[in-house]
Parts: C-alpha cells; sequence; structure tokens
C-alpha cells in the first residue's frame, strides 16, 4: 500500500514538473526509503486501504509532511512536492467514477420510465424522511437557517424529485411523418449517455437535485460534483440512493475547482453541467466546445425589479428587500438592482431601507434570523472590498458593512445614487446588498 503512494510520488510526472522549483525535491522522493514512510505512516496512525485513491484522499498531505520530516528538506520544496502530487490526484480523481457511470448507463438507459420513476419516487421518499439529517449536514458548511433549509431545500428537493420522476413518463418524440416518397420520418429521444455536473454552495441540496432529477429520469448516469465548500447534504443525498439506485447510476466526487475541470475535461461526459459564474461558465463552455460536448450552464445574474410609479410602495419595498436579502442574497435571482421612477424614488428609498432594517442575519437555530453568513470567508471577504470600494457618487443609506464583529454576517444594504456603468450594478454580488 506504502509503495504505491510511493510509486505515485516518484513517477516522472511529480520529479520533472518540480526540479526546476527545487533540486531537493527529487532527493527527498528517491532517498525517502519505504521502511522510512511505512514506519511513519505508522507513527502518524494513518490507515492505508488498497485503494489508490482512498490511500491519497485519507493521508496525502500528512505524509507529505512526514516525508519532509524525514528528509528535512526546505520548505518550498514540501510545497512544491504537496501540489503537485494533489493536482496528479486531481485529475486521476473523476476517473473511477466516470468508469462506473459508463458502466451503469446501458442497462439504466434500458429500463422502462415507470421504473425509473418508482426509483426516483423512493428516493425522494427516503430524502423526506431523513430532512434532519440533510438540514444538520448542510448547515455544518453552510450555517443557513435550518427552518429555510428544511422548508426551501429538503422537503422542496423532495417534491421537485417526484416532478422530475414524473415527467420520466412523459419523454416523446416528435411527430412522424412522410417528407420523402417511400420513406416515413421521425425523432427518437434518448439518453446522452453519462452526465457530468458541478454544483453550487449556494442551494447545495436543492442544486444537486436540480442537477441529478432530470439526469436520471431520462435514462442517464452521472458524476457530481458538489462545491468543496458545501459537500455534506450531497453526501447524505448518495448515501440514501444507495440500495434505490442501481450502483455507478449516481456518482458523487469532492475537490475543489481542479476536480470540476477534470470531470469537464474528461472525454466520456456527454453533457457537462455548471451552476457558478460567469467565469466559470466560460472555462465549461470553452472545454466542451473542443470536444463538441454538450453543455448546460446555469450562471451568475444581476436581476433587475422595475417599480412603477403607482405600486403599494410599502409592500413592493417589503417584497424587493426580502428578495434582495433571501439566502442572505446568495442567490442569481435575488433582487439587487431596482430601478424606480424617478416620482417616487426618495419615498422609495425610504420605505425600502426600513424594510431591509426589519431583516437581521443570525445562527441556524435563531428562529428570528431571515438569513445566515456569507458561504465562506473568501466570499465574505470579496463582498467587503467591493462595498469599501464604492463609488464616492454612491450613498449607503442603511448597512453597508460585518453584521456584529464575528462571523462572515452581513448587514442587510440599501446603496443609492449608484451609476449604470458602476461594478456594484453591473457586477454579481451575492450578498445582501441592494441597490
Amino acid at each position: 500500500q506504502v509503495k504505491i503512494l510511493h510509486d505515485i510520488c516518484t513517477s516522472e510526472t511529480v520529479k520533472d514538473k518540480y526540479i526546476c522549483i527545487s533540486t531537493t525535491v527529487k532527493d527527498v522522493i528517491t532517498n525517502s526509503t519505504h521502511q522510512d514512510i511505512t514506519a511513519a505512516v505508522t507513527h502518524q496512525s494513518i490507515v492505508a486501504t488498497t485503494a489508490r485513491d482512498r490511500i491519497i484522499a485519507a493521508g496525502l498531505a500528512e505524509i507529505i509532511h512526514i516525508i519532509a520530516q524525514i528528509a528535512r528538506h526546505r520548505v518550498i520544496a514540501l510545497v512544491a512536492l504537496h501540489h503537485v502530487v494533489v493536482d496528479e490526484y486531481r485529475r486521476r480523481k473523476p476517473a473511477a467514477s466516470l468508469d462506473a457511470a459508463e458502466r451503469a448507463f446501458g442497462a439504466w438507459a434500458a429500463t422502462t420510465p415507470s421504473k425509473r420513476q418508482a426509483a426516483l419516487l423512493r428516493l425522494a421518499d427516503a430524502i423526506e424522511a431523513n430532512a434532519d439529517e440533510i438540514v444538520e449536514a448542510q448547515c455544518r458548511n453552510t450555517g443557513q437557517p435550518k427552518a429555510i433549509v428544511r422548508a426551501e431545500e429538503a422537503i422542496a428537493g423532495a417534491n421537485q424529485l417526484r416532478f422530475f420522476a414524473g415527467a420520466a413518463r412523459m419523454v416523446h418524440g416528435l411527430s412522424a411523418g412522410e417528407y420523402l416518397e417511400g420513406f416515413t420520418s421521425y425523432v427518437r429521444r434518448e439518453p446522452i449517455g453519462v452526465v457530468g455536473q458541478v454544483a453550487p454552495w449556494n442551494f447545495p441540496f436543492l442544486m444537486a437535485i436540480w442537477k441529478i432529477g432530470p439526469a436520471l429520469a431520462t435514462g442517464n448516469t452521472v458524476v457530481l460534483k458538489p462545491s468543496d465548500t458545501t459537500p455534506e447534504s450531497t453526501l447524505v443525498l448518495a448515501r440514501l440512493s444507495k440500495g434505490i439506485l442501481p450502483d455507478g447510476v449516481l456518482n458523487v466526487i469532492l475537490g475543489t475547482g481542479e476536480t470540476g475541470a477534470a470531470l469537464v475535461e474528461h472525454p466520456v461526459p456527454g453533457l457537462v453541467s455548471i451552476t457558478g459564474s460567469v467565469r466559470a461558465g466560460i472555462a465549461v463552455a470553452e472545454s466542451a466546445a473542443k470536444q463538441l460536448k454538450r453543455s448546460h450552464l446555469e450562471l451568475g445574474g444581476k436581476a433587475p425589479v422595475v417599480v412603477f410609479p403607482d405600486v403599494d410602495i410599502a409592500k413592493a419595498a417589503a417584497g424587493i428587500a426580502e428578495g434582495g436579502c433571501f439566502n442572505a442574497g446568495q442567490d442569481c435571482t435575488a433582487a439587487t438592482r431596482v430601478i424606480v421612477h424617478e416620482s417616487i424614488h426618495d419615498e422609495f428609498v425610504t420605505a425600502l431601507a426600513a424594510a431591509a432594517q426589519n431583516l437581521r442575519p443570525g445562527l441556524p437555530d435563531d428562529p428570528d434570523a431571515f438569513y445566515g453568513p456569507m458561504n465562506n470567508v473568501n466570499h465574505f471577504n470579496t463582498v467587503i472590498k467591493k462595498l469599501q470600494g464604492l463609488p464616492p457618487h454612491a450613498t449607503v443609506v442603511t448597512g453597508g458593512k460585518q453584521w456584529g464583529d464575528k462571523g462572515f454576517f452581513i448587514e442587510p444594504t440599501i446603496i443609492s445614487g449608484v451609476h449604470q456603468d458602476d461594478a456594484i450594478v453591473q457586477e454579481e454580488t451575492f450578498a445582501p446588498v441592494i441597490t
């Protein structure tokens, strides 16, 4: 088992790629004997299995650190070695799941729609029965209010999976006809094959359902990668599917953007799907185009709300505030850009600020919390930087900073006086920030 890891670490890919960074890397990975590594692994109680991927996934960073200690080489060499082996692992990671999905495709595609429907309905029932576990798993990653996750993702996800299950029996071809003498022409709809999917972190469980539901209902097999910051509820979904879906039909892999890129670039998927940023969507589209494979892109937005002068101002302001702050504004359809008729502008801004001030963030078990934190520290810092970098003509009517002194919470924020070409107007903020 240790030799497998050693072979990967001493492969030409690893040695050649980083000799230019530090000549000690080659010495470290070639001079550390199997006995040294075995002793170190035993000392650190790192459990290795016979599966190559499990060895690397479970103990890669720790084992590399041990090798570094044995050889006493420089820190730069340690970093170089760590990154190259991790990159090599991420490149290989999707292969096993894609192989399993490819093997399972023939039998699943041949399954009748009624049997696929029955399986998805059973999975929906299992989701509903285990909603509490799904909520707890997701809130450990996201900090969302538990009541929101339960209603808007777990229970809603089960119901939407039932919709997809019903749609499985409604797939049909186009009408047949005679367009050339002696011939009948018709269109037959068939499953694509293996579908590679990358889900986002803003609604982790619901987005997983939206990804797998249509693909499985129509006879495709799936390899799904959840966000690296929010994988836990998707792992519960995978476990619940065991014994309901045949082996290999639904596969979940974990990793960062590199793993997602490897999934998209792999030749096996006939369709790749991503929900994410415009930047990520462009990368997926370019990669898919090179292989002429289909792509499905659900990307960021900057949803506008147009307010006419005859509205009920208080009612409209309350609805827009909720629509902009729901899920902390981390929603591609969040109402974060408001275009108001000039005759009611000032009155509406005042009403919108008052409505926003009635909404506050909080911890998952807080019954009065309307929304939770920013999903991760990087996103939190990005939002704070945008708020601190507003142009001089913009006015922060309310909010505009961190809520409290702990956590990644942002105050409900209303900004007026912005120009159409301002970055805060043109770029998706993905936060409880309304302009």
